[in-house]
Formats: structure tokens, C-alpha cells, sequence
């Protein structure tokens, strides 16, 4: 298991990050906390390899985007409640768009959001193990390639 930090705006994010081989390629699960608590969970299956920029990118943002679709969704629901609306119409978007762009939760989400899908492999701690973890990953495969796991 990998374990990934991130922070933004004095709340502390954690990645757990776990790679599982599977029967026709490989999983990445991440579970994201803030602040120790669990908020999203992502899964992302591959089949032979991704095109991320460091390893577990696209499940992390997947675990973002799970937790600001749920923030959104609870900021909506307390838009509708303040207003006594039903719904969100046309003229009302906008009162919706601004309170997404005040709430401090969606705010940080969304620049957790931004900053993986920008960084490049992290921190200069975590490029070193993931290069280190990639070139362990191309070894096993070229060993395997060769026949060294098969069972005579």
C-alpha cells in the first residue's frame, strides 16, 4: 500500500493507494481521508497499463471527483432549503454556482483536484519511489516474460 499526502488550505488529505493484481490486468483502489476520516473510495481496473503521469493518478481523481459530487450535491440540498425552492431552474443556477464557489469544502476539493491532475509525480520523496516502484514493476514483467514464475 502507498500512501500519498496532500494539503490544501490546513486540511490534511491522505491517499491509500493499493495496487491488486487481477485476472485480466490489474486494480487501483484508493480510499481518500481528510483529516483521518474517510470521505470517497475509487476503484479503476487496467488491463495492461496506464497513461497516467505517476502511478494512481486517475483513481486519486477519481476519489476527488466521488467526494465533490457529494459536497455539490449537499451544498445544493441547503441552497434548495435556504430558498424554499423545489428545484434549481435556469435563473436559480447562478445562486447555485456562486454558493459552490463559496463553500469552503468544494473550493479545497476543487484545487485538490487541480493540483493532481497537474503535478507531475508529487513530492521529490514520492518520484523517487514511485521511479523506484515502476522499475521493480518492469522488472517482474520482464522476468516473467522470460518464464521465471512458471511452476515445473
Amino acid at each position: 500500500m502507498d500512501i500519498i499526502n496532500r494539503a490544501v488550505n490546513g486540511k490534511h488529505f491522505e491517499f491509500d493507494c493499493e495496487y491488486r493484481d487481477a485476472r485480466d490486468g490489474f486494480n487501483h483502489f484508493v480510499r481518500l481521508y481528510m483529516n483521518d476520516e474517510l470521505i470517497a473510495e475509487e476503484k479503476r481496473h487496467y488491463i495492461n497499463r496506464t497513461w497516467e503521469a505517476y502511478r494512481y493518478q486517475s483513481a486519486m481523481i477519481g476519489a476527488v471527483n466521488n467526494a465533490l459530487a457529494y459536497e455539490k450535491a449537499r451544498v445544493r440540498e441547503e441552497y434548495l432549503h435556504e430558498n424554499n425552492y423545489k428545484i434549481v431552474t435556469e435563473k436559480r443556477r447562478d445562486g447555485l454556482e456562486e454558493k459552490y464557489k463559496t463553500d469552503p469544502m468544494v473550493r479545497d476539493l476543487e484545487e485538490l483536484n487541480n493540483r493532481i491532475r497537474n503535478d507531475r509525480y508529487g513530492s521529490e520523496k514520492e518520484r523517487e519511489e514511485l521511479e523506484s516502484l515502476d522499475r521493480l514493476l518492469k522488472m517482474t514483467e520482464a522476468l516473467a516474460q522470460m518464464g521465471a514464475f512458471r511452476n515445473n
